[in-house]
């Protein structure tokens, strides 16, 4: 057994050490005179500290008297001095310190072996999230010193290097500056972009959050994922994924996200060639906002004898559609249904039926003045166009199944009642169709005399920019294992 969780102490390190500077097999000769006053020649460790003291590795843990400490455990800050003058030459003196790590003063002796140590790649700092601890007096664990042991001696060589690019923080549409205001307690994920500079390399990451005096560590929705050379920011696993919790979407929240993270006991996978750029940090602000009132009628209609009235699906994918795609955190949805007289109706003729029930609703203190009221009549018969009365928060719409060759067969989801609807609904809101958008050959939508002044982007696009930090890219969760991102086109 190796017992790779054990800590080492001073004398056990020693044997590491003198083994790896003069081969695996070497066994020193039995010292002759004493050296540490703390380590007697009958002792089994004395030939090994001697060796060490000999070879110029050590210089003891204390002076007057000279002192060895053998039973100490070796620390993390120890094992940097010892490692680096294996990788370096017995005669190297690292850098001046520069305040790398919080818990390392600039004015400690080890101060600038450890940061030397971490720039070399030879050992991980103890924490990353937040601010960057290497945890000095730490001890060892036989695990650590033999990944430390085999960075020195150079058995694995560093190719490899994993860029930590930026945090996304989106919650249906996003660009890499987190621009796009945040809604407070809505579902929220962050897409961390990272890229190799030298192959694809299959690693992992971590997302460390706070918010107030809380904070925790999150780890990838998409588990590991390819690092590209050159990642594609429309594939959802060339980015690491993850949810944010209820807690960490109120208010301000700060962000670290590390590619490639490692601890004390486990050294980096893949091994690089630079660490210093394996994370990025952000900060971000969540917006409380008002609850969506809607009332969602299912509307009937009598045809070829028969009375027509929408599937409920067709209205729950509605209100599924409303939660997802508005900037809301909460929806108060209420669904009911009525018959309308006759035939198939136009979308006047059921707003104003739809006015009406909204008209009773207020005077009857049933609904508060905001709530949207929205009609949804079934295609079987016919297709009813959608129109919507801003002054009056009333809208009404076709729904139905897409079908190929027939209404809208490229939407895949069983209904598109659910995107009209949301279409009509933000009418209400007082929101008019977007110049250059798509044309339903009428003549209409996209070519209407009065579109939105408020929309800053040209052809309809969600964004202005389609490339870049500026470019914004749309991000569905389907369920909670599938997720759609939509490029700026």
């Amino acid at each position: 057994m190796f017992c790779p969780e054990d800590t080492l102490t001073r004398a056990e390190m020693a044997v590491f050490i003198a083994r790896g500077v003069h081969g695996t097999g070497y066994i020193p000769s039995e010292p002759t005179e004493q050296i540490f006053a703390d380590v007697p020649i009958t002792e089994w460790y004395a030939k090994w500290v001697h060796q060490l003291w000999q070879d110029g590795y050590t210089a003891g843990c204390g002076t007057d008297p000279l002192v060895f400490c053998p039973e100490q455990a070796h620390s993390r800050a120890e094992a940097t001095v010892f490692f680096l003058r294996m990788l370096k030459g017995k005669d190297y003196q690292p850098p001046a310190p520069t305040g790398l790590f919080t818990d390392v003063s600039t004015g400690e002796w080890y101060a600038k072996w450890v940061e030397s140590a971490y720039r070399a790649g030879l050992i991980p700092p103890c924490q990353t999230a937040l601010e960057l601890r290497f945890c000095p007096e730490q001890a060892v664990t036989r695990a650590m010193a033999a990944y430390m042991m085999v960075l020195a001696k150079e058995l694995l060589v560093a190719e490899d290097d994993l860029v930590a690019n930026n945090l996304e923080v989106t919650q249906a549409i996003q660009d890499l500056n987190n621009s796009i205001r945040l809604v407070a307690q809505k579902n929220t994920f962050v897409r961390f972009h990272v890229s190799s500079t030298t192959a694809t390399q299959l690693a992992d990451a971590r997302l460390y959050l706070q918010r107030e005096n809380s904070n925790t560590m999150l780890t990838p929705v998409n588990n590991q994922v390819e690092v590209q050379l050159l990642p594609d920011r429309n594939t959802l696993d060339h980015a690491f994924l993850f949810e944010l919790p209820d807690w960490y979407t109120l208010s301000n929240v700060s962000l670290t996200a590390i590619v490639n993270p490692s601890t004390a006991t486990q050294g980096y996978s893949p091994l690089e060639t630079d660490y210093t750029n394996n994370s990025v940090s952000t900060s971000v602000t969540f917006e409380t906002v008002p609850t969506l009132n809607v009332i969602i009628y299912k509307v009937g209609h009598e045809y070829s004898g028969t009375f027509i009235y929408p599937d409920h699906f067709h209205a729950l994918q509605l209100e599924q559609w409303l939660r997802h795609a508005f900037p809301i955190h909460d929806a108060n949805i209420i669904f009911r249904s009525y018959l309308h007289e006759g035939g198939l109706p136009d979308c006047e003729a059921v707003n104003s039926e739809l006015e009406v029930f909204r008209a009773w609703d207020i005077v009857g203190g049933k609904v508060k003045f905001n709530t949207r009221y929205y009609g949804m009549v079934d295609d079987s018969g016919d297709f009813m166009r959608g129109c919507a009365n801003i002054a009056l928060q009333v809208a009404s719409g076709p729904t139905g199944i897409p079908q190929s060759g027939h209404y809208f067969d490229w939407d895949q989801d069983g209904s598109y009642g659910d995107w009209y609807g949301a279409h009509e609904l933000a009418h209400s809101f007082g929101r008019s169709h977007v110049q250059g958008g798509p044309n339903d050959g009428a003549g209409r939508c996209g070519d209407e005399a009065d579109p939105d002044p408020a929309y800053p982007h040209d052809d309809g696009r969600i964004s202005q920019d389609l490339t870049g930090d500026n470019a914004l890219f749309g991000f569905e969760m389907i369920d909670q294992d599938n997720f759609n991102i939509y490029d700026p086109e």
